[in-house]
């Protein structure tokens, strides 16, 4: 983005942006925008058929996955904690997935009877 996006409105000095700046900025449709703005994934007041986010809002929203931005410790402990579900999920699908292949193997080498 090499053109600077000015606020369309600025109240009591917090800047205000609005769908077609919204648009510039995230790289977005409008639909899509719009979309973020409705489901409330960026914060937002409508007045009338206008849409406006404050300047702290839009930082808020961009910087929210900003994980990075965080201690080396914080990070590390993200990182670790999803490689260890991972690790956890793809166990538990291998112990299922041995079950089944073990239980087969035997059904088909050994016929299993009922006691009368």
């Amino acid at each position: 983005m090499n053109k600077k996006i000015i606020p369309k409105k600025i109240m009591r000095g917090m800047k205000f942006f609005n769908v077609p700046d919204l648009t510039e900025i995230l790289g977005l449709a409008p639909l899509a925008v719009r979309d973020y703005l409705r489901k409330g994934k960026i914060k937002a007041v409508k007045i009338g058929k206008r849409w406006w986010v404050s300047d702290k809002n839009l930082n808020a929203f961009l910087n929210a996955g900003a994980i990075f931005d965080k201690p080396d410790k914080v990070i590390l402990d993200t990182i670790s904690e999803g490689v260890k579900n991972i690790i956890e999920e793809r166990e538990e699908k291998l112990k299922k997935e041995l079950t089944e292949v073990f239980l087969k193997q035997l059904s088909e080498k050994y016929t299993i009877t009922k006691k009368q």
